[in-house]
C-alpha cells in the first residue's frame, strides 16, 4: 500500500474506558525518488463515537415510539368502534381522541421527550373547555411519557364525556381537576358539578371504559370513580416514573 502511496486509516478503542483514536498513516516520498516516511496522525474521535451512538440510540427510540403511537391509534380505533352507537359518532370519537394523543405527543416533542408539566397536558387536553367553568389546581409535577400519555387520554375523555353526560352538557355546571403529591405518588382529582341526572353510576354507562383501559394497561391502576344523581369525582392515583 505504501509502495504506491496510498494511506491508511483506523479507528482504535482504548482497552479500559471510552476512548476512541483515528489513526492515520500517510507516506511521503524522498526527492521523488520513493517512500522516505511515513506521517502518523492520531486523533481523538471520542466524542465522535459518542455522537454516534446517540445517534443509534435515538434511531432505536424513535422507532419503538413509532410502533407505540400506531398501536395506541389501533387500539383506540377499535375501542372506540365498540362504543359508537352511528358512523358518526365514531367518526367523531375518533378524531378527538386522536387528536388528543398528537396534542400529547406535541407536548412531549417540544420538551424532547424528557418530561412534561402536568399542568402543561392539562391545558392542552381541556382547552376547549370554558375556562369559566374549569377550575385547575395542583402543584408543579413533570411525568415522564409513559405516563404523559395516558394521563392526557384520560383527561380528554373525561372532558368529553362530561361534554356529552355530564356536568358540561348543562349550562350551570362545572368541573374542577386537583392533583396532588406525596413522595413520589400522585392523587389526581376530578369532579364534575351540577350534570343532567344522566349518570347511571356505572363506568361503562357514562362512556369511561377507554379511561379504565387506560389506566389499568398504562398506569397499571384501577378507575376509582363515584356517581351520584348529578355529581361524578373520578380519582386516580399513581407513582410517578423516575
Amino acid at each position: 500500500m505504501f509502495s504506491t502511496g496510498g494511506g491508511f486509516e483506523q479507528r482504535l478503542s482504548a482497552p479500559q474506558g471510552d476512548q476512541h483514536y483515528l489513526v492515520r498513516l500517510m507516506p511521503y516520498r524522498d526527492h521523488g525518488e520513493g517512500i522516505g516516511g511515513v506521517v502518523v496522525t492520531i486523533v481523538d474521535a471520542s466524542s465522535l463515537a459518542h455522537a454516534e451512538r446517540q445517534q443509534q440510540m435515538l434511531l432505536a427510540e424513535l422507532n419503538g415510539r413509532v410502533r407505540n403511537m400506531l398501536t395506541a391509534a389501533i387500539d383506540t380505533a377499535r375501542d372506540t368502534r365498540q362504543g359508537a352507537g352511528s358512523i358518526e359518532e365514531f367518526s367523531d370519537r375518533l378524531v378527538g381522541r386522536l387528536r388528543s394523543m398528537a396534542q400529547a405527543y406535541g407536548l412531549l416533542s417540544e420538551a424532547e421527550w424528557t418530561s412534561v408539566s402536568l399542568a402543561d397536558m392539562a391545558q392542552a387536553e381541556l382547552s376547549l373547555i370554558d375556562p369559566s367553568r374549569l377550575d385547575i389546581s395542583g402543584p408543579a409535577l413533570e411525568l415522564q411519557p409513559r405516563q404523559a400519555l395516558p394521563v392526557g387520554m384520560i383527561l380528554r375523555e373525561l372532558a368529553s364525556n362530561a361534554a356529552r353526560h355530564g356536568a358540561l352538557a348543562t349550562e350551570e355546571g362545572r368541573i374542577s381537576l386537583t392533583w396532588d403529591r406525596t413522595g413520589d405518588r400522585v392523587t389526581l382529582g376530578w369532579h364534575e358539578i351540577g350534570g343532567n341526572g344522566a349518570l347511571d353510576g356505572t363506568v361503562n354507562g357514562y362512556g369511561l371504559d377507554l379511561v379504565a383501559a387506560q389506566v389499568e394497561d398504562e398506569l397499571h391502576r384501577k378507575v376509582a370513580t363515584d356517581f351520584s344523581r348529578d355529581d361524578l369525582v373520578f380519582e386516580l392515583s399513581f407513582s410517578l416514573e423516575r
